[in-house]
């Protein structure tokens, strides 16, 4: 999946704004493609979010290992299946 990242100044619709690290992606492909991934997301730490949906958009495997069990979800529930 295609995504842009880099560190950005950004604002929010919701009124957040700052400058940080933010990848930005096709919400539509992305929820389409890993549907359980925010009900994932609401348990991790705030500070593993951001490392966690890299790791989905880039399939690596490894850190999505760690982080599946440290947080106790199953890794097919992010891993492409094709």
């Amino acid at each position: 999946m295609k995504y842009e990242y880099g560190y950005k100044a950004y604002v929010a619709d919701d009124g957040n704004f700052g400058v940080d690290s933010i990848a930005t992606f096709d919400y539509e492909l992305f929820i389409d493609r890993y549907p359980k991934v925010w009900d994932i997301v609401d348990r991790l730490s705030d500070y593993a979010r951001f490392d966690f949906i890299i790791a989905v958009l880039d399939q690596d495997e490894s850190e999505l290992a760690r982080i599946a069990e440290d947080y106790d979800f199953p890794l097919a529930d992010v891993l492409d299946k094709e």
